[in-house]
């Protein structure tokens, strides 16, 4: 994440996560959380994965 952050401009790997956090409403780790609860990505008839509920 650091590399990632560096190559784009936003300096640290603080930067991408609280951008992050500013547009989905939630902590990038919370997200991750709530998607792998719900096995997304995990069968191949996904296609779409529901809205991140508010907190």
């Amino acid at each position: 994440m650091e590399q990632i952050a560096a190559q784009t401009g936003m300096g640290t790997a603080a930067t991408p996560r609280r951008c992050f956090g500013r547009t989905a409403g939630v902590p990038p780790d919370t997200h991750r959380r709530w998607f792998r609860s719900r096995g997304v990505g995990k069968n191949p008839g996904l296609s779409a994965a529901p809205a991140v509920p508010a907190l």
